[in-house]
Formats: structure tokens, C-alpha cells, sequence
């Protein structure tokens, strides 16, 4: 029972990954998927840009928040 636990885990992962990733090809392929890397409506590229910005310091934030001693000694006396 102790081995079986951790190889059907890694077996589930392992599809979950699997199958995330024929999706993600037939997404870029545009075949299977339901929707397609092309199916979008066309935007402006300055709202493109604002959105990937915002995108990329809201990331920025939270992982510049992550590193910091105050943080980490809050998160152990929690």
C-alpha cells in the first residue's frame, strides 16, 4: 500500500500533464481544441500592451513580495 499510493499519484499527474499539453499543441495548431490561438477579436496594440504590462507587474509584485524576510517571518509565526 505504500508504493501503490505514490505510483497512482504519479500516474495521475503524469496524464493530467499529458493530456494539458495535447491540448495546449492542438490550441496552437488550431485543430481539436474548442477555441484556437486565432479565434480571438482583434485589439488595439496599445491595450495589448497595457494589459501585458499590468499582467507582468502584478507578477512582479507578488514574487518581489515573496523574497522579503518581513514576509517569510510573517508566513512561519502563521
Amino acid at each position: 500500500m505504500n508504493r501503490i499510493v505514490p505510483l497512482l499519484e504519479g500516474l495521475f499527474a503524469g496524464a493530467v500533464f499529458f493530456v494539458t499539453f495535447l491540448y495546449a499543441v492542438s490550441f496552437i495548431a488550431d485543430r481539436v481544441a474548442s477555441r484556437a490561438i486565432n479565434s480571438g477579436v482583434p485589439t488595439p496594440m496599445p491595450e495589448l500592451l497595457a494589459i501585458n504590462l499590468l499582467m507582468l507587474g502584478a507578477f512582479t509584485m507578488q514574487h518581489s513580495t515573496f523574497v522579503r524576510r518581513a514576509f517569510k517571518r510573517v508566513i512561519r509565526s502563521a
